[in-house]
């Protein structure tokens, strides 16, 4: 076929051959599972586009949210090393399944999370940093339906990637793991224990959205992640 023809029908086709991309990775364990920076596409590591809208600065936190505490004192070389250097630090605790972030030492953020609790899937401890983001994106299992980690489709309004798929010593990350909203998860759900519940990770951490609107423009690449028990 020539002509006008022609062009639209290779141009429908064009379109229809344009690959959907997403991220596969951790999650919750209930309706969805768990995010990553990349998607395996008939065999290929695909790069995923830019995010599609990205807030400008922090808004202000909800009226009526209470200040963050002072953070305890962490064992010496802890923190101080993760941050070393870097202005930005996000603390997160295991135990009391907590997040603070500090910028040169001052608090500026304080919220219940919830950690990965599946066993070979549990959050890692060390120092990190974050060196992407992401914001409405979808997050598609890295499982195979029928698996028992397998999640449906998610979308995840802020992502901040820590840590990439591989092998770090004894551990191993199957996706890439992320400092998350949960759309799934309310409110009243996160804080001590959640880690054990229906909506634990496996891996990444969970973040209040509210909380985490205000952390995604906060935590530039280069952010320091120390997570502990």
């Amino acid at each position: 076929m020539t002509g006008e023809g022609g062009r639209l029908r290779r141009t429908l086709l064009a379109i229809a051959l344009v690959p959907v991309l997403g991220l596969a990775g951790c999650g919750t364990r209930s309706t969805s599972h768990d995010p990553a920076g990349y998607r395996v596409v008939a065999g290929r590591t695909t790069a995923l586009p830019a995010a599609t809208a990205t807030p400008a600065a922090s808004p202000a936190l909800p009226t009526g949210t209470p200040g963050p505490p002072t953070p305890p004192a962490l064992a010496p070389g802890g923190s101080g090393r993760c941050a070393a250097g870097v202005p930005n630090l996000i603390n997160v605790d295991l135990t009391t399944q907590e997040m603070v972030a500090s910028a040169e030492g001052q608090v500026v953020l304080s919220t219940p999370i919830t950690s990965g609790g599946v066993a070979g899937l549990r959050t890692p401890t060390g120092c990190f940093s974050v060196f992407r983001t992401e914001t409405n994106v979808t997050f598609y299992s890295s499982w195979p339906a029928g698996s028992r980690y397998y999640y449906p489709p998610m979308f995840v309004a802020y992502a901040l990637e820590f840590l990439a798929p591989g092998v770090y010593g004894g551990y191993t990350a199957h996706a890439a793991l992320y400092l998350h909203s949960d759309p799934n998860e309310p409110d009243s759900a996160f804080g001590p224990g959640s880690e054990s519940g229906p909506y634990a990770s496996e891996g990444c951490v969970h973040v209040p959205t509210y909380m985490m609107q205000w952390l995604f423009p906060w935590a530039v690449d280069g952010t320091a992640v120390y997570i502990h028990y």
